[in-house]
């Protein structure tokens, strides 16, 4: 029999898993820049074509009337699920919505350095705030009782460092890491997907 402590351990592994495969997915838009350095065409259609997919599969997902065992609805599902935290599952699932917009809105607002920089921070350094906070001390919450200082800490320190590595500037890098950091604490749900990469590459562009 599994006793409480037993479960609990199971409990975090599964969410610890959820969140692996939720934000390696969250990482892949660190690649847009690349792609545009090549083509802003093609990463333009490669955004806009991933979020139509995204959003037609969820919509199918909760409206299919048909054969449960269909491979592609299964396919579909178990996808979703996998991913999905507990009770997102139950609704549309818009965290790689906000995610394509927010990227997509700083490609197109903002120039090479700052563009980089705001998606940058959004790959990596809200992916650093999510783990760090979630497993690496789980008890401690900031005021807002939402996400934990741990995480903020995490997302400050990476977005600084994925900043640097494109401006080459530390008092940049800071300020921008800090706002991005501001961002992440003070958003709820997955609406820092939009301000985390804006917020820091207003901050690149006004101080370059």
């Amino acid at each position: 029999m599994i006793n409480d402590k037993q479960q609990q351990d199971l409990t975090v592994l599964n969410e610890f898993r959820k969140e692996i495969a939720r934000k390696g997915l969250h990482i892949l838009i660190g690649f847009l820049p690349i792609i545009a350095s090549r083509s802003y065409t093609a990463a333009y259609i490669l955004l806009i074509s991933g979020a139509v997919i995204y959003a037609l599969s969820e919509l199918t997902r909760l409206r299919w009337n048909g054969d449960k065992k269909f491979l592609p609805y299964r396919v579909i599902r178990a996808t979703s699920l996998f991913a999905s935290r507990p009770g997102e599952a139950t609704h549309f699932i818009f965290a790689p919505i906000t995610l394509a917009a927010g990227a997509g809105l700083t490609l197109f607002l903002f120039p090479e350095n700052a563009m980089k920089a705001g998606i940058l921070a959004l790959a990596f350094g809200d992916t650093a705030a999510t783990l760090a906070g979630k497993f690496c001390c789980r008890k401690k919450r900031n005021k807002y009782g939402v996400k934990t200082i741990t995480g903020t800490a995490a997302c400050f320190i990476v977005s600084s460092l994925c900043i640097w590595f494109v401006v080459n500037d530390l008092t940049i890098s800071l300020a921008a890491g800090a706002v991005a950091a501001l961002c992440e604490m003070t958003t709820l749900k997955d609406f820092d997907n939009l301000l985390i990469p804006l917020g820091a590459a207003a901050v690149v562009l006004i101080m370059s």
